[in-house]
């Protein structure tokens, strides 16, 4: 689905709860009243919402799932399930968005 110039991100890949987490290097983005808007330096622009817009902004640097688990707590709920993280996570793996490092 395209909202403007950007598709909507959509979940491709599973993750698991090793590891640490960070945005790609070769990512440009800018955050809107609803979204966050990442576009790729070779590639496409995504609208970045709900679960993954929120992770993506806790990923100012690079965490594992627990940190990210703790920064997302004050946030309100749904923000502090396992399903809502995976969720976020597999949207943004899945689309090169965020790397998994071991």
């Amino acid at each position: 689905m395209t909202t403007g110039y950007c598709r909507r991100l959509a979940p491709m890949h599973n993750t698991n709860a090793t590891g640490r987490y960070r945005r790609a290097d070769d990512v440009l983005w800018r955050r809107a009243s609803d979204r966050v808007l990442v576009r790729r330096v070779r590639g496409e622009c995504l609208d970045v919402m709900g679960a993954a817009a929120v992770i993506w902004l806790a990923l100012d640097r690079a965490l594992g799932a627990d940190e990210l688990a703790t920064a997302l707590a004050p946030l309100e709920r749904p923000h502090d399930s396992a399903d809502f993280l995976e969720a976020g996570l597999q949207m943004l793996i899945g689309r090169g968005l965020v790397l998994q490092e071991s």
